[in-house]
Formats: C-alpha cells, sequence, structure tokens
C-alpha cells in the first residue's frame, strides 16, 4: 500500500492510504468504517492487483461507484487521470 501510495504521489495526487487510517487495535469493521469515511472524501480509487480477493476492497469499489468516483485500476490510468486533472 505504501508504495501505490507514493507512486499516485508523484503525479501530484494526494493518496489515502486506508492502512494508516486504523489502529493496530480495531476490528475489520471499525477500520472498514474509517475507511469508507476517507472514501467519502475522495475523487477516485486505484485499486491494487488482486483487489478481487479481499472484501475490503469490493466493498469500497461498490462505494466509489456509487459516489461516481473515478476508479483506476492500473498506473496507466493514475497517470490519465492527473493529466486530466491538470497535474500533468
Amino acid at each position: 500500500f505504501e508504495a501505490a501510495a507514493n507512486k499516485v504521489a508523484e503525479f501530484g495526487l494526494t493518496p489515502v492510504n486506508p492502512h494508516n487510517l486504523c489502529d493496530p487495535s480495531w476490528d475489520w469493521q471499525k477500520c472498514m468504517r474509517a475507511d469508507i469515511a476517507a472514501l467519502c472524501d475522495c475523487d477516485a480509487i486505484f485499486l491494487l492487483r488482486g483487489w478481487e480477493r479481499s472484501n475490503g476492497a469490493q466493498l469500497e469499489l461498490n462505494v466509489a461507484h456509487r459516489l461516481g468516483l473515478d476508479i483506476l485500476t492500473s498506473i496507466a490510468d493514475v497517470d490519465k487521470y492527473a493529466t486530466a486533472c491538470g497535474l500533468k
């Protein structure tokens, strides 16, 4: 997650790393509540390889679709998105 966040930042975007939102003592539900709350303030979601096997990522994608966020699934998508935002 950290490597992906760093790569996203290189494009001039502000990444939100869900692993940085939770205390290690929290259970999955509490972490997802914090994650979804943060997602609501985002304009896009970047899904990492293997997201299909993650219940959390599937939930994030569902929320992102419902909120009309841009869905990015590759670094090429991040590059295009940054360009469209006028950051490149």
